[in-house]
């Protein structure tokens, strides 16, 4: 080596390194949103694939701070408005300039790669969504018990409360089977 490429290489020695925490930054953390879209985005993919399921998405459980939560929303209105006349591609043109318009596009689009089955998405749809809300029963059962203890439940929150017990335990008790289905 030359002594001008020895400075050069001695130079580049001297030249500050990232710290371990700089080089390698950490995954967000996971949090309930983060899971909560991973449901949303099934459901909305189902929809987009097959949009008459939009007429059972229950807007209550949308959680409106996502984007995900927003669409779904949408949807469910659009739903109730519209009624079964909801066609896949007019869903991304009703919706655009919408803040979630780049997300069903993408969803969309992700389905139309995979060619989707329709009639597998009722199946997924009506799995995901049953766990979608039974994490949300939970979720307000904990709030609401978390209120219980801070002594700060209304009569309002006792009655919903009841409520959400009741329609936790109907999702735990197994689906009845009818005499035909055996």
């Amino acid at each position: 080596m030359t002594p001008g490429e020895l400075a050069r290489v001695g130079s580049l020695r001297d030249v500050p390194r990232a710290s371990g925490s700089e080089a390698r930054r950490a995954p967000p953390p996971r949090t309930r949103n983060s899971i909560g879209s991973n449901f949303e985005r099934v459901i909305l993919r189902c929809v987009l694939v097959k949009p008459e399921l939009a007429a059972r998405l229950p807007a209550e459980l949308c959680a409106l701070e996502t984007l995900e939560g927003q669409a779904i929303a949408a949807l469910a209105d659009a739903a109730r408005v519209e009624g079964a006349t909801l066609v896949s591609a007019a869903l991304i043109e009703r919706f655009r300039g919408a803040p979630f318009e780049p997300l069903l596009a993408e969803l969309r689009a992700s389905a139309l790669e995979s060619k989707l089955d329709p009639g597998a998405m009722e199946v997924e749809f009506a799995d995901t969504l049953r766990r979608f809300e039974e994490r949300y029963l939970n979720q307000r059962i904990e709030l609401l018990h978390a209120r219980h203890r801070e002594g700060s439940l209304t009569p309002a929150d006792r009655e919903e409360y009841r409520s959400l017990l009741a329609r936790r335990e109907a999702f735990r008790q197994p689906a009845k089977s009818s005499p035909a289905a055996i």
